[in-house]
């Protein structure tokens, strides 16, 4: 996006916070999420306790939409 201002793309971007430690841990928790999410698949079935069905149906919404295989 040539149109953007570098300042406020750094402005933005920027991340003067990272250096804390729950900074970097939420991080690695977004990172480990991220794996997971990213190697489900609508093929195969997890067993989902009650308990979970919320925190699984809102994560599974981050998850972009695949293209169907017909």
């Amino acid at each position: 996006m040539p149109s953007l201002d570098p300042a406020l793309v750094r402005r933005v971007l920027g991340r003067d916070h990272s250096h804390t430690d729950a900074e970097r841990e939420a991080e690695y928790i977004g990172s480990l999420i991220g794996q997971r999410l990213s190697s489900w698949s609508t093929e195969r079935a997890q067993t989902v306790p009650p308990e979970a069905h919320d925190l699984v149906a809102r994560l599974s919404a981050l998850e972009s939409p695949r293209p169907s295989s017909t």
